[in-house]
């Protein structure tokens, strides 16, 4: 039941989530900063989180000569899109 999740997926499409959020991130700071300054940290905190785990992941998955497992892969695409659903309800 549970050997779907351990299944490995090709290298191009955690490549191309990671490198999207990375941008998306990068554009929430950019954003965050010329419209607020730096009067709300929230936003800006959660932007540089964002930027920084895809960033992270990016790098561990270029690095890595194994394809990743679509369980990883799927957890990590859950947690950013839960960091920009938090970006999205923020004032």
């Amino acid at each position: 039941m549970f050997e779907t999740f351990e299944r490995p997926v090709a290298r191009v499409w955690p490549l191309f989530m990671y490198s999207t959020y990375c941008l998306v991130g990068l554009g929430f700071i950019a954003l965050s900063v010329s419209r607020h300054g730096l009067s709300q940290p929230t936003r800006l905190v959660i932007s540089c989180l964002m930027f920084g785990l895809a960033l992270i992941w990016l790098g561990a998955t270029l690095k890595t000569r194994t394809l990743p497992t679509s369980g990883n892969v799927g957890q990590h695409g859950i947690i950013l899109v839960a960091l920009l659903m938090a970006l999205s309800r923020l004032p």
